[in-house]
């Protein structure tokens, strides 16, 4: 089974072919527009230009939607190259329906204008990850053009604390407590390993003790990443919960070693 990198590879790749076969066929209308070909046969390749730009930017569109479903927009530096990508397209597509609206007004054909919910995914995606000065004069450019801009109006909603842009994590996406985790885990794998190694001089039960508080303190921390990892994905949930338990059961050990080397600590720092 393909992993969520794979899916969206494969989707890149599918959409290089598709633009390659719009390049193809704005190529072809425009050389036999070049060599006055009679209206009739024109206007056949300017339905052909017309489906396969409908298609590349529908892909784009698309494309932007399904990766965010597997999770690639959890990558902040990925989805910011998107986002750029985005503005790329969006300005492309301006200059795409004003060739479109002056071909068909040329051959007489009927002019059809883009849904008004058209390409909201791509202006959300500019809203959210570019500067806001890309995302007004893109916005003012399709106003100019009377191009559909309610993805520009209609943003993605924030969290609240200001912690995490539109695009890091959406609505019932579990996110793992990763930098207290990460600290405790730290922390207690440190004072554990430094205990352990007092323990093998002074007493091994204590040793033991703490050695088995350190692989748990260990184990948080891979456990943190893989979590880090998984957001976005179904299994993000599941990390969460399991990182959290981690962590309550990590402080607790550590809590109760601490109590029980307390004494011996008190009697050496007694004596020195």
């Amino acid at each position: 089974m393909a992993t969520n990198k794979e899916q969206v590879l494969k989707l890149q790749s599918e959409q290089s072919k598709i633009h390659d076969a719009y390049k193809a066929a704005l190529t072809t209308y425009r050389d036999l527009d070049k060599q006055k070909t009679p209206a009739q046969e024109l206007r056949k390749k300017l339905q052909a230009v017309r489906d396969e730009g409908s298609r590349y930017f529908n892909h784009c569109e698309q494309f932007v939607a399904n990766s965010n479903l597997l999770g690639a927009h959890v990558n902040e530096a990925w989805a910011t190259n998107l986002a750029e990508d985005c503005y790329s397209l969006l300005k492309a597509l301006i200059g795409h329906n004003d060739a479109m609206k002056a071909w068909s007004a040329k051959l007489g054909v009927l002019y059809s204008p883009p849904e008004d919910t058209a390409f909201a995914g791509m202006q959300r995606m500019v809203v959210s990850y570019l500067p806001k000065e890309k995302t007004a004069e893109l916005l003012a450019l399709y106003e100019k053009h009377a191009l559909p801009k309610y993805g520009f109006n209609n943003p993605l909603p924030t969290k609240k604390d200001g912690d995490m842009s539109p695009g890091k994590q959406r609505d019932g996406d579990a996110q793992p407590p990763k930098s207290i985790a990460r600290w405790v885990a730290g922390v207690v794998a440190v004072s554990t390993g430094a205990a352990t190694i007092y323990g093998l001089y002074a007493d091994k039960r204590i040793a033991i003790l703490a050695f088995i508080c350190m692989v748990f303190a260990i184990i948080l921390l891979l456990v943190v990443q893989r979590a880090i990892r998984s957001v976005g994905t179904p299994s993000s949930q599941f990390y969460d919960i399991i990182v959290k338990v981690l962590v309550i059961f990590v402080l607790l050990y550590f809590m109760a070693i601490a109590i029980v080397l307390f004494p011996v600590l008190r009697n050496w720092l007694s004596k020195t």
